[in-house]
């Protein structure tokens, strides 16, 4: 017959025996779970960095400047055989800064993309504007001329949208009453194909465009200045304009271009002939650029 401190002290024995050898496996398990899991973070890590190192190897980041090809100089000659220069100077972003052909000067200015004002310098008459924008499209331009530093003349330009951002209209106000107005229309290639102009009499220009890169392509200013002499919003040339008066006659201006290998103006023969006049007037321009 078996004594039962015996059996009891035997149980607990082999509970015991038991208990270690749970514990000693747990060690082990545990031990190779961290081997595994070691190993396992080595060769994820050097997966990562071998794709990472090949990923900047083979996918350099872009370069957030592109140069463009931007007018710098135009060089007229007029009906008269008289030769004058125009040169045009951008910022670091780009942008035009300024016109300049030793008489006249012309000043831009820009917060964010926005062009802000603009300055026109004949000798010592300045005419300066300040541009306001409502959606991100210009919606008025103050104007001031001043002579001597005195303001002589004041007027303010409202900009109307039919659809898109480019102006359908342009209300001229001066003290608060309409003085002219300019309507717009476009083609489907953003070109400017008729205008409107009436203050004391109505003028009606029509518009023909070559299918060419504008000249001012990468230097447009995204608003329309009355009376500026440059288009800085249609996509490409005037080849044709027939100016309309109310009295029946009419001005026609032609332009003839050659282009360089671009496809950007390189030069131009501009013959001006009125509807009275027998003669017409001829302008020769080369456009010269510069990459930016």
């Amino acid at each position: 017959m078996n004594d039962p401190d015996v059996i009891v002290v035997g149980k607990k024995k082999a509970e015991l025996i038991k208990s270690q050898t749970f514990i000693v496996n747990l060690a082990r398990t545990k031990y190779t779970v961290m081997k595994l899991t070691s190993k396992t973070c080595y060769v994820l890590s050097f997966c990562l960095l071998l794709f990472f190192g090949c990923k900047k190897a083979t996918e350099p980041s872009p370069d957030p400047y592109t140069p463009k090809k931007l007018l710098s100089r135009i060089i007229q000659v007029d009906n008269d055989s008289k030769t004058t220069f125009k040169t045009f100077e951008y910022d670091d972003k780009q942008r035009l800064k300024s016109i300049n052909n030793g008489t006249t000067l012309d000043e831009y200015r820009y917060e964010g993309n926005n062009l802000v004002s603009t300055t026109f310098w004949t000798g010592l008459t300045k005419s300066e504007y300040s541009i306001t924008y409502r959606d991100g499209k210009p919606d008025k331009a103050v104007r001031k001329v001043y002579e001597l530093g005195k303001v002589i003349y004041e007027s303010t330009d409202g900009y109307l949208y039919a659809n898109g951002n480019d102006p359908s209209e342009i209300h001229s106000t001066v003290e608060g009453i309409v003085r002219a107005t300019m309507k717009l229309q476009y083609s489907g290639n953003h070109n400017i194909v008729r205008q409107e102009q009436q203050a004391n009499i109505l003028i009606i220009s029509e518009n023909t465009y070559d299918t060419k890169p504008n000249m001012f392509t990468n230097s447009m200013l995204g608003i329309y200045f009355q009376g500026e002499g440059y288009d800085r919003l249609s996509a490409n040339n005037l080849i044709k304009k027939k100016i309309i008066y109310t009295d029946g006659t009419y001005l026609e201006i032609t332009n003839t271009y050659t282009y360089d290998a671009d496809g950007f103006p390189f030069t131009q023969v501009s013959k001006a002939q009125h509807s009275s006049s027998g003669a017409p007037s001829t302008y020769k321009y080369t456009y010269e650029y510069v990459i930016q």
